[in-house]
């Protein structure tokens, strides 16, 4: 029994004995994506490098992030394969972010722009969740439903703003207890929003919505605001300049994205 036991390790060890370990780091100044990665004093530069290794059937042992560093990417496995995500050196963990840094603002009207071409979901200053803009403001009560369909909802408050604004805005109602719907908003007139997508549920009279994603909604501090179609970030600080602060904006779903059937993945430290 004990030769049996011996003889199955052998062949394990054969059969892992051309798998490499692979070192990445953003900050070290000899890293370079042209490097071989199989140590760490020849580091690649970027996760991309290591995708571009997962993509084909290299055989992965190990993959090393170096302490201290962030890296602002997604590592892609698509292939079925068994290998440890850890650091090396020392300090701080490594960070696998799901933000782009924003950076370069200008100040416009009582607020400031920045361009950033990816598409923002949440947006951070020195670590701290700001808001999203939106109308009425977080923490005052909601605008009211009078009456809704699926396809349109009717508020006589909404003729305070103009259609012009509510034609360029989303709506998030709330059309369950438990549910959040949102569309884009396809025409108004006073008093009622007729949404681009219609709602899979009829919000009851008396219920709460609110529209954002216009400039007009920048109105108190931290609220923020991304347009896709400008390629820009607007951004209503209540700390001053924010080229001051670390600006962040959440841009990626995943720090490590698997596969169709990939498993045997072991992320540490």
């Amino acid at each position: 029994m004990k030769k049996y036991l011996l003889f199955l390790t052998c062949v394990c060890l054969e059969a892992n004995s051309n798998a490499q370990n692979y070192y990445i780091s953003s900050s070290d100044p000899n890293a370079k994506d042209s490097n071989n990665g199989t140590a760490s004093s020849t580091p690649w530069r970027t996760i991309a490098r290591l995708d571009t290794l997962l993509k084909g059937a290299a055989s992965v042992d190990t993959v090393f992030l170096k302490c201290g560093d962030v890296f602002r990417d997604q590592i892609h496995i698509v292939v079925e394969s068994n290998f440890v995500i850890t650091s090396y050196g020392t300090g701080n963990k490594p960070i696998i972010s799901g933000a782009d840094t924003v950076k370069v603002w200008s100040p416009i009207a009582d607020f400031y722009q920045a361009s950033f071409s990816k598409t923002a979901v949440n947006f951070f200053a020195n670590g701290n969740e700001q808001i999203l803009a939106r109308e009425p403001d977080e923490g005052a009560a909601y605008l009211t439903v009078d009456a809704a369909t699926n396809n349109d909802l009717q508020d006589a408050g909404l003729s305070g703003i103009s259609t012009s604004v509510l034609n360029k805005s989303q709506v998030c109602v709330h059309t369950a207890q438990w549910c959040w719907e949102k569309s884009g908003i396809s025409s108004s007139s006073s008093g009622q929003i007729t949404y681009q997508t219609p709602t899979i549920r009829v919000p009851t009279a008396g219920y709460g919505y609110f529209l954002y994603d216009d400039t007009t909604y920048l109105t108190v501090g931290k609220e923020w605001k991304y347009d896709a179609a400008a390629q820009k970030m607007y951004y209503k600080s209540s700390s001053g300049n924010p080229n001051q602060l670390f600006c962040e904006a959440s841009v990626r779903p995943y720090g490590i994205l698997l596969g169709a059937g990939v498993s045997g993945i072991t992320v540490s430290n």
